[in-house]
């Protein structure tokens, strides 16, 4: 439950144009996840995840995909740069058809 949370907070967040544009703002702190280790902003670290949830994550959470994908779409449009490791996991996730 405290996933959904989550994604359906983002989803509400992500809406909102100020949300959008505040992900670009650089990110410099190491997350305590197993996550690649990369050099962008917090839209990247949102992206890589949300690939390691669809990727890695629990069956239960699949009801959470179209979720994400809305989230993702929503913030498109603020996003100003993404490094390349978050755009290749971005274009992982449509080449394996997840969504």
């Amino acid at each position: 439950r405290f996933n959904a949370r989550g994604v359906f907070i983002l989803l509400l967040l992500s809406g909102e144009r100020n949300f959008g544009v505040r992900l670009n703002k650089l990110y410099l702190t190491r997350v305590p996840m197993d996550l690649p280790i990369f050099t962008g902003n917090h839209a990247d670290l949102l992206i890589l995840v949300f690939h390691k949830i669809i990727t890695c994550g629990h069956h239960r959470l699949q009801p959470l995909f179209d979720c994400i994908l809305t989230i993702i779409v929503n913030i498109s449009p603020y996003l100003k740069q993404m490094c390349m490791v978050s755009a290749s996991k971005l274009m992982h996730l449509l080449e394996v058809n997840v969504f």
